[in-house]
């Protein structure tokens, strides 16, 4: 025989699973919210909150970022020095031994006068060397492939038939588009030299501060007055601008007996001019590259000092040397 509960155990039994039941919950929720206030106070000797530290360990987790580059256009230009390294003088006065080869493989003290001049550039740090070539450029070639140049320098010959002047090179080259570097070197292949271009250098960046139009600065040298005479063909007349050095005349001519110099000339500089008959040209200039573009634009160029000449809006400035050229 089977009783039948009893109706007030049942209900005392109910009421007590239920308080039970409330109670677990209560404890739970307490042990859930102490453990979120562990978390967001920060630990003992300054360390980070767990939920930071958790996100560094994330974030340390991924590759490193890489460092920023800086992209602009003066850091591209200056990455790496040029120069533009002239290997025909466009001129007939070493005929005819210039007609089985190239002026700057012509010995001196049996030693070609190239490599002086890719010394000198190496030197004062020039990294990128583009000889330009239009006569023996394959034996000119030749001689670089079989030096040491190729391990210490970029050096490279760019030969043009067609080309009959220095203006010519500068507009093939101003087309190839392989100057980046501002400034840049323009030297002749047979420059022997000890001259520190870095203080050239350092005076045309200076100067292109002062204006963005000086766009050339040449490297002249004051002759020694014990240096005897010049010869004719080195005869020339320099007038500079008192106050920043830009140069207004530049008369290279022998055939020319005097200079002349126009009142309007006079009036343009009221700080005055100086006035050199003593100067040797130097054929070493720094360049930016809108000389480049002033070529190009400017078929009447055809020397490299018909820009004095011609030019109007662009600048060209003189820096004197006491070294040997």
């Amino acid at each position: 025989m089977v009783s039948s509960p009893d109706p007030d155990l049942a209900q005392f039994l109910h009421i007590t699973h239920f308080y039970l039941h409330l109670f677990a919950v209560i404890i739970v929720k307490m042990n859930k919210k102490e453990k979120q206030q562990q978390q967001q106070q920060p630990k003992k000797g300054g360390g980070k909150p767990a939920g930071e530290k958790g996100q560094k360990q994330q974030q340390s987790s991924r590759p490193p970022k890489a460092p920023k580059v800086d992209n602009s256009e003066d850091v591209k230009r200056e990455q790496k020095l040029q120069a533009i390294l002239l290997a025909d003088s466009f001129a007939t006065s070493f005929r005819p031994i210039t007609i089985e080869g190239p002026k700057v493989l012509l010995p001196l003290v049996n030693v070609p006068m190239l490599e002086y001049t890719l010394e000198f550039l190496s030197s004062n740090g020039v990294e990128e060397v583009f000889i330009f070539c239009v006569w023996h450029a394959e034996k000119v070639q030749e001689y670089v492939n079989n030096s040491k140049w190729p391990s210490i320098l970029s050096v490279r010959c760019i030969a043009s038939a067609s080309c009959l002047s220095a203006g010519d090179a500068l507009r093939e080259l101003d087309a190839l588009s392989v100057i980046r570097s501002d400034p840049f070197v323009l030297i002749s292949g047979d420059v022997i030299s000890n001259i520190n271009l870095k203080e050239a250098i350092a005076f045309h960046k200076r100067k292109r501060k002062e204006d963005i139009n000086n766009v050339m600065t040449l490297v002249l040298k004051e002759v020694q007055r014990t240096a005897g005479a010049k010869p004719l063909l080195d005869d020339l007349v320099v007038a500079m601008d008192r106050s920043t050095s830009q140069i207004v005349l530049f008369e290279n001519s022998y055939k020319k007996g005097s200079v002349k110099v126009s009142l309007e000339l006079m009036e343009d500089h009221p700080k005055g001019l100086n006035f050199y008959t003593d100067l040797l040209d130097c054929n070493v200039d720094i360049c930016s590259p809108e000389l480049m573009l002033q070529f190009s634009d400017n078929f009447d160029y055809q020397v490299r000092r018909a820009f004095f000449t011609y030019q109007r809006w662009y600048i060209s400035t003189c820096h004197l040397t006491s070294s040997y050229v």
